[in-house]
This record gives C-alpha cells, structure tokens and sequence, in this order.
C-alpha cells in the first residue's frame, strides 16, 4: 500500500518594522516633500520628488541663513545628518545624505549577477530592500507537561482550535520529538512509512528553507529520513541516491514524498514532486529543469537509483505539488497522479495536473514507462468522487 504522506505546509514570514536606513530615507523624502511635523508620508520610489529639495530645504531654514538647527528639525536622526556635526544642517549636507540613501536602496534591489542569480527581485526582497533586512524570527519549543513513560506535550497557544473543552486541554496532542519537531528549516511534505521494515514507522520529509531565512534555489533544500527507534525517539538518517543530480542535501525544491513498492521488489521506492523553479510565469535562467523525482530501491530500504527522466514523470515545468498512487486502470501496476497549482493555460500556460499510466514493455518494471493520459480527451479532468477505488476517475473507461 502506498505511504500516507501530507500535503505541503506553508510556513508564515512576519515582517519586522522599518529599519533606521529606511527611516532616515522617510525623513529626507519628508524635507523634500515638506510634510515634517506630522506623519511622514511618501511616493512611490519611482516618482520624483514634487518639488526640489533646495526648495523644501528654504521651508525649515526659518531664519534663512542657509542652515537647518535642531530647533528648525528636532528629530532623533539630527545627528545622522550633521556630518559635520557642528549643530545644524546645510543644504549640501541633505543633499549628500539623499544621493546616499537612494545609491543604496538601489544596491539592495539588484539581482546578484556574481552568483548567478538574475531572477527579478522577490516581493520580500524588495520589501528588504526598502526596509532593511527581514528575518523570521526563531522561536524556542516549549513543552509544557510530561507524563511518566509518554512524551512531553507541545505548549499550545491559547484558543488554539486543536484543544478541546476537557482532557488534558488538546484533541490531538501535539508532542516535542528532539531533533525533530525543533527543526526550523520550512518543512514542504512528509510521508510515514516503515521504510526499515522494522514495525515502526519512520518518517521521510522534504524541506526548503524560506527566503527570508537565507534559502535559495539549491541552498537548503533537503531530504531527511527519521527513523523510528521506539518511545517517540527519531534518529536522522541519510540515504544514498545513485545516478542522480541530486543529494540528501541539495534535493532541488521537493514537495510532497510519497512510497510504494512500484517494482515488487519488496523494498519501497520513493516518488517525490518538485515545483518549477519560475517566479511571475517567468522561468529562472538556472532552472535545472529536475521535475518529479522517481528513485527505486536498489536492494536496500536506505539505497536508491534516480530514473526519473526515463519514466517520463518529471513535468518539469509546472507547480507540482500532492502525488496519489493507486492502479487506476487494474493492470497490476502501479500508476500516479500529480495534482499541480496550475491548469491548462493559467499562469502562462504551465502544464497541467498529471495521471501517468504505467505502460509495461516486458516483465521488468524498469523497461517500461508513464504514458500520461490527463488533461486529455480521455481523462479531462480527474478527482476523487465516491472514496471508491475502482470509481474514482473521469472520462471514459481506463
């Protein structure tokens, strides 16, 4: 039977307050503007200023001998601005001080080309661009009861929906797992599995580091295996992938994990989707094109052999998100559907959700391949529809 396994999670970013650089930005835009005294308010960074700054700067030069006190701008970044620091401000001086601000946000909102990152600009890199830099904050697991012989409890915010109204305060009891349920590395998509074959089910996940937390395409993006030693102990475990361009520890953008014996070999194999690595329908120039990964077991429940491209499962160009196994078409094989954030030709034209069909070419899985058959006149669409295994499909018969 294929593993049960989740479908992704999406992890919150918080955006932390504007940064001094960011402030000192407002203030200066607020001279040229003119609105100091109340709230700072801005255009767009791709209009001009109304008015030039010579001009605005006359408004709080009360006296008008050519320099601003800290009687005519009581701000706390009075200093910052008086580079001279001889108690007031000159014209020359705001003028330095914009020509500064804006060199750097201009720095800050281009691509890396030395890294080979030419990808546009990211919202939250734009945002971080303006505001200074924005990391998730970590936080500390605390547990908040034990009993003898069970796992200490998850402390659970108040007026979280997984409480009850009695018990011991939750309807599924949310656990701390040492080095499992502590690790902050923006979890995609698990599967609970005996891969082991010991009786105790392990627990295969794909992991991205979110953006705000330092992640990028190739950078953080892994495969953990926890095996199960019993008590609710895991300990990590790193498999082996053979003829592949992947690593445990550069695993491409992998989503969702699901595992089957797709060969009968009596080892479970691993099917995994990966999404496309494209931002606003635009490809990135680095895309390695990886797709879908399929790795059957190579006579070891912890060794396997990549032979996505010649099963034809890759769609390298969608958001490839949860896999289903199952025998649609009762031929003894196993086939798998790939449900994608994307259909037909919205979001450019990204390709469909996928039902490959596996088509047998000898008695060997290895010599056959996926056919898939979704998005076609015979299967338009497909979804689950009465929990019935031999019902559950759309268009004619399979």
């Amino acid at each position: 039977m294929p593993a049960a396994a989740t479908g992704p999670f999406h992890s919150q970013q918080s955006v932390a307050k504007g940064s001094t650089t960011m402030r000192t930005r407002l203030i200066l835009l607020g001279m040229a503007l003119g609105f100091m005294g109340g709230p700072v308010m801005a255009e767009e960074p791709s209009q001009p200023a109304r008015r030039p700054l010579a001009e605005r700067f006359q408004q709080f030069d009360r006296n008008g001998d050519g320099n601003v006190g800290r009687d005519e701008f009581p701000s706390p970044l009075f200093e910052r601005l008086d580079s001279d620091q001889d108690g007031s401000i000159t014209l020359q001086e705001a003028q330095a001080a914009w020509s500064r601000e804006q060199r750097a946000g201009s720095s800050r909102s281009e691509p890396n080309t030395a890294s080979g990152d030419t990808r546009p600009p990211s919202l939250l890199e734009r945002i971080g661009a303006h505001y200074g830099d924005i990391k998730p904050q970590p936080h500390r697991e605390e547990c908040a009861e034990q009993r003898p012989g069970q796992p200490p409890l998850k402390r659970m915010p108040d007026g979280d929906p997984a409480r009850d109204a009695a018990g011991r305060g939750q309807l599924f009891e949310s656990i701390c797992v040492a080095g499992l349920t502590d690790i902050q590395e923006g979890m995609n998509g698990l599967a609970i599995v005996d891969l082991n074959r010991d009786g105790l089910l392990d627990i295969v996940a794909t992991f991205s580091a979110p953006r705000g937390a330092g992640g990028r395409w190739g950078a953080g993006e892994k495969l953990r295996v926890f095996i199960n030693e019993g008590g609710f102990r895991f300990r990590p475990h790193t498999v082996k992938l053979l003829d592949s361009s992947v690593s445990p520890e550069s695993f491409g953008r992998g989503q969702v994990p699901n595992l089957a014996d797709f060969d009968g070999d009596g080892y479970l194999d691993l099917f995994v989707t990966r999404h496309a690595q494209m931002s606003g329908g635009r490809s990135n120039p680095n895309d390695q094109g990886l797709g879908n990964g399929l790795y059957l077991s190579e006579g070891a429940w912890d060794t396997f052999r990549d032979v996505s491209a010649k099963m034809g499962v890759q769609n390298e160009k969608a958001y490839n998100r949860q896999p289903s196994l199952g025998d649609v078409n009762r031929d003894g094989w196993l086939d798998v559907a790939v449900g994608c954030d994307n259909i037909k030709n919205a979001m450019g034209g990204f390709p469909h959700s996928r039902l490959y069909v596996f088509q047998p070419q000898a008695a060997r899985f290895a010599d056959g391949r996926f056919e898939d058959i979704g998005g076609t006149d015979l299967v338009p669409d497909f979804g689950g529809f009465h929990h019935d295994s031999s019902k559950d499909k759309a268009g004619p018969d399979l």
